[in-house]
C-alpha cells in the first residue's frame, strides 16, 4: 500500500471501529454493517452494468446507440449523485430523530 493510501485506509478502519462500538451512530433501519451493505450494492451494480448496455443493442438501431449510451451513462451518474445526497439527508434526519427521541432514565 502506498504512503498516500495508508491514512485513508486507517481512517476508514477507525470510522468502522467507532461505528461498531457505538450503537448511537447506527442510523440505518436494519442495523446492518455499512461495509456489508456496500458489498451487496457493488455486486448488484456489477451484475446490472453489462445488462443495461447489452439490452440497447437489441432494441435500438446502430445509429442511435451512441446517444442511448450517453443517456444511460448520464442517468447512472445522476442517480449515484442524487442517491448520495438523499441518503446523506436521510441519515442526518434519522440520527437527529434517534438522538432527540431517545430517553435515558
Amino acid at each position: 500500500m502506498s504512503r498516500l493510501c495508508r491514512p485513508a485506509a486507517q481512517g476508514a478502519r477507525d470510522v468502522h471501529r467507532q461505528y461498531r462500538q457505538d450503537p448511537r451512530l447506527r442510523a440505518d433501519a436494519l442495523g446492518t454493517d455499512p461495509l456489508l451493505a456496500y458489498a451487496v450494492v457493488g455486486l448488484g451494480a456489477a451484475a446490472y452494468s453489462p445488462a443495461k448496455y447489452g439490452i440497447l443493442t437489441e432494441y435500438l438501431p446502430h445509429r442511435k446507440l451512441v446517444v442511448a449510451n450517453g443517456w444511460i451513462e448520464g442517468l447512472t451518474v445522476a442517480s449515484i449523485i442524487l442517491g448520495t445526497v438523499f441518503g446523506g439527508v436521510r441519515s442526518i434526519r434519522a440520527s437527529r430523530e434517534s438522538c432527540c427521541t431517545s430517553t435515558s432514565r
